[in-house]
Formats: C-alpha cells, structure tokens, sequence
C-alpha cells in the first residue's frame, strides 16, 4: 500500500487554518495556542494558515519552515 504523508501541527499562538487534503473538499480550524491536529494525507497537503508565526508544522517527522510575520497569511503545498 502507497505511504502516507503524516502532518503535525501545533499551535503556538492563535490561528487558523483552511486545509485541502488529497484535492478533497476543505476543512477549516480555529486554534488557540496548545491545539495540537495530527492529519494524513496520501497525496498533498494545500494549507491556508491565517497567522504564519502562530503554527508550527511538522510534515513526516521532519519540521517545515514557514515565512511570514504574525498575523500574515501563508499558502504551502506539502510535500
């Protein structure tokens, strides 16, 4: 079976996030700081993070850096 892509994410301030996983209909979360969100992907993650500095992700065990001030808004693709 394909491996999948697993996608760590905590909350250091707080946030929001809208998330595509494998180009399937979007999910959105509002995080205070302490959440924590443990998602799998097969494919690709398409993230919309509402505040870049407020989240840390962690994209299969490796950390994923992310630039942007606080409260700025940031779209990554992972992987």
């Amino acid at each position: 079976p394909p491996k999948k892509h697993k996608l760590f994410i905590e909350a250091i301030d707080d946030s929001w996030i809208k998330l595509i996983i494998d180009g399937k209909m979007p999910d959105e979360y509002t995080l205070s700081s302490g959440d924590r969100l443990e998602l799998e992907a097969l494919n690709h993650f398409n993230i919309l993070i509402g505040n870049a500095n407020g989240v840390k992700l962690t994209l299969d065990e490796k950390p994923v850096k992310i630039s942007g001030k606080r409260g700025q808004v940031v779209t990554l693709k992972l992987p």
